[in-house]
């Protein structure tokens, strides 16, 4: 790797390439998996653990890019699990502008009068409008791709698209949070009661 970096780039660049290595190399031998095996998950969970440590999408990108150049070098001949994975720069933390009591209020007084299907309607072209997701994208989602917590929805890859996290905005948790406790089990009950 070293011999690679200084190869292909200024001294400075490669030693600051060469931090990133290391922290990512360190990252994978806590998780106790191989370099040579690291895959989308693996990527998607580093990056989850670099934004506990608030990075911007800026600086996450740029580590992206260090491993897709890094992890391309050491195996050519295997797909680069970070290809094309990069944060979308300029959005802002739905954690750090949560949304205020009344306006909150004013989404859940207004959810409770839809249906379970409208609701569920609604969620859809929630995610379509705020996250940009295609019907393919939204057909393989699955509830544990959603981390209310930290506020992402990690989209898994589909034909015409690769893996990514998306930020979820402050007005869409607790709708999000209700389609989970409520929505789902009436639309199963639903669906239950017609067979």
């Amino acid at each position: 790797v070293i011999h690679f970096l200084e190869k292909t780039y200024s001294h400075k660049t490669a030693d600051r390439y060469l931090i990133h290595w290391q922290e990512f190399e360190q990252y994978m031998k806590l998780q106790r998996q191989p370099i040579k095996e690291t895959s989308h998950d693996h990527i998607l969970g580093y990056i989850e653990h670099l934004q506990e440590s608030n990075q911007s999408a800026r600086q996450l990108n740029k580590t992206l890019h260090i491993l897709e150049k890094v992890l391309g070098h050491l195996h050519p001949s295997v797909s680069n699990p970070v290809r094309g994975l990069r944060l979308q720069e300029g959005a802002k933390s739905s954690l750090a502008e949560p949304i205020t009591e009344e306006i909150l209020l004013q989404v859940l007084k207004e959810w409770e009068r839809y249906t379970p299907h409208d609701r569920q309607n609604h969620l859809l072209l929630n995610l379509v409008h705020y996250q940009a997701l295609r019907t393919r994208e939204l057909a393989a989602l699955e509830m544990d791709h959603l981390d209310l917590e930290r506020g992402i929805l990690r989209v898994p890859s589909c034909s015409r698209s690769v893996s990514r996290a998306l930020l979820l905005q402050g007005h869409q948790l607790p709708i999000l949070q209700a389609h989970m406790e409520v929505t789902r089990p009436a639309l199963s009950d639903q669906r239950l009661a017609k067979t």
